[in-house]
């Protein structure tokens, strides 16, 4: 620990020092705080860590028709980052209660090595009623 810290910290005070090591003490238990805070602003906008932005695998949505055909689309280019660290999700239709809406492909972060992406998928349900959307997911 730094002399001056330490000396701020833990000499004894005297009459004109003790009126500013409370707040000194106050300001670096909010600096310390904050710093543990992953939602904190220091992370920045448009940081994702593995698997935060995901829907959990056992989410699912229904809808009463078949969507349409898959659009053709163009993969984006690779993010930077090492190699095999980015796995591209392709576009699908969403559900959105009344129609379906096209959402573009993205890119996926690896949450580790070995990790498999497994893409979301529409399937008729058993009785072939409802289509049944289950998102990609991790494995």
């Amino acid at each position: 620990m730094p002399r001056l810290l330490r000396h701020v910290l833990f000499s004894r005070a005297s009459h004109g020092c003790r009126f500013i090591r409370r707040p000194l003490i106050l300001l670096l238990l909010v600096l310390l705080l904050t710093a543990c805070d992953p939602n904190f602003p220091w992370v920045g906008p448009g940081t994702q860590y593995p698997g935060w932005t995901l829907p959990p695998v056992d989410t699912t949505i229904s809808a009463p028709k078949e969507p349409p055909a898959p659009q053709a689309e163009t993969e984006a280019p690779l993010p930077q980052g090492p190699a095999g660290y980015f796995v591209w999700d392709p576009g699908h239709w969403h559900w959105t209660g009344q129609d379906f809406v096209w959402i573009d492909g993205h890119y996926v972060e690896r949450p580790y090595r070995g990790s498999t992406w497994v893409p979301g998928l529409w399937a008729p349900d058993k009785s072939k009623t409802e289509w049944i959307w289950t998102p990609g997911h991790w494995r």
